[in-house]
């Protein structure tokens, strides 16, 4: 998909990094993020490509802060 076609995305979006990730992972987040409006980037210390299982309380806290400040925007 053209990297354009992402700016149509009109949804707060999250994308979210381990520290540990791969380069190339984490260089796709960040075009990622600042191609898509209304996005944000998080960077997990520690983790890697499998942070939903070794870091699931960073996650969770981080999904609930997102849905959280989205329904604060309605």
């Amino acid at each position: 998909m053209p990297l354009a076609a992402y700016a149509g995305i009109a949804a707060p979006s999250l994308f979210v990094r381990g520290e540990c990730g791969h380069p190339a992972v984490q260089r796709v987040a960040e075009v990622l993020t600042d191609a898509v409006s209304r996005s944000s980037l998080v960077t997990v210390p520690g983790a890697s490509h499998f942070m939903i299982a070794t870091h699931t309380l960073d996650v969770a806290r981080l999904i609930r802060e997102h849905v959280a400040t989205v329904e604060t925007m309605r």
